[in-house]
């Protein structure tokens, strides 16, 4: 008798089985760059799934029997959704489950006629490209992920706002922000781990000021900077470590092609 394919949103007891999905979804190398690759993360998704009804990310999960089998995690935003993370058990792919995922998750917003859902899939990855394109995703820019060592840097203190909290966080998580302030600036900075601080912009890595104050704060961590490769700073920065391409889709279109596959 054939299995019955279920979807539907994960539950607390299930983080663990979220976090092993993901995972295995992706290689070693991303994983480390990622909250996926932090020792609280499990902890952390539980906590998410405790009070889903009142915070985003939201986590999808789908299987047969008791068995998850592929998961998702989903950022939902005011213009529509982000497609955070997604992975398939290497047993059980090809099985339609990141269809029946993606699908799941484009019904989480629907409000607005023009929404529409993005994501990121790297650029070494052409059969998710490939998969992403088959159901209604196109390129619409790209992102790049450079790293900065910061030993033997200048050291400059700057004004840190959410650093007790943020070491609670750390410690319960393995993940964390806080916010350096200094010239009329403010700069959101993350802690994966005990490797990385992360920013999203190009503009700290050319910024002494802020690369000064992250190796006041912790000259063994490494900066992980997020950007677009086109941007004016990027040139200077040489080639990313690693690069993904920016895909988005309409919500209605996506539903309609996806209902379809």
């Amino acid at each position: 008798m054939k299995e019955t394919v279920w979807v539907r949103a994960a539950q607390p007891n299930e983080a663990a089985d979220v976090v092993t999905v993901i995972r295995e979804a992706f290689t070693q190398e991303v994983i480390q760059r990622t909250v996926y690759g932090c020792s609280g993360i499990t902890a952390y998704i539980k906590a998410v799934l405790t009070a889903r009804e009142l915070v985003t990310p939201t986590f999808l999960v789908a299987g047969w029997t008791s068995q998850v089998a592929a998961a998702a995690e989903v950022g939902v935003a005011e213009d529509g959704v982000f497609l955070s993370y997604i992975g398939t058990r290497s047993a059980a792919r090809s099985k339609g489950l990141g269809t029946r995922l993606l699908l799941a998750a484009s019904e989480l917003y629907s409000s607005k006629s023009d929404s529409r859902m993005s994501l990121d899939v790297y650029q070494e990855n052409t059969r998710a490209q490939d998969w992403y394109r088959r159901a209604g995703f196109e390129v619409i820019g790209e992102r790049g992920w450079w790293e900065l060592d910061l030993k033997g840097r200048k050291q400059a203190p700057a004004v840190v706002s959410g650093l007790p909290q943020a070491d609670l966080c750390h410690r319960e998580f393995g993940f964390s922000e806080i916010i350096l302030h200094f010239g009329g600036e403010s700069h959101r900075v993350g802690r994966l781990g005990t490797e990385w601080f992360r920013v999203t912009g190009l503009a700290e890595l050319d910024n002494p000021a802020v690369l000064a104050a992250l190796c006041s704060l912790d000259p063994t961590r490494k900066v992980l900077a997020l950007g677009d490769p086109s941007r004016t700073e990027a040139a200077r920065l040489g080639a990313p470590t690693m690069h993904a391409f920016r895909m988005q889709a309409p919500i209605r279109r996506l539903k309609e092609t996806l209902g379809s596959i």
